[in-house]
């Protein structure tokens, strides 16, 4: 059973160079759990993502906010019917 929780996962760009093909038999895996998976390569990154390029941890962080806000709104339409 897949769960709806939305997960983005942000790897650094080298480190996808080097890992890609563990990367592309996990992932399989990985995304087959959840609907809503999916991967971000931060191109200029190192290790710290979240300093090297802020704005795509933010854009993440909104995406899976307002994902929740779409699910609760629809389950709120879905108690609404009954």
């Amino acid at each position: 059973m897949k769960s709806h929780i939305q997960v983005i996962v942000a790897m650094r760009g080298d480190q996808y160079k080097i890992f890609w093909h563990l990367i592309d038999q996990t992932q399989c895996l990985f995304y087959s759990r959840s609907s809503s998976a999916k991967q971000i390569i931060a191109k200029n990154s190192r290790h710290y993502i979240q300093f090297d390029e802020p704005s795509l941890v933010i854009d993440s962080i909104r995406q899976v906010i307002n994902l929740g806000r779409v699910l609760k709104l629809d389950k709120m339409g879905e108690n609404t019917k009954n």
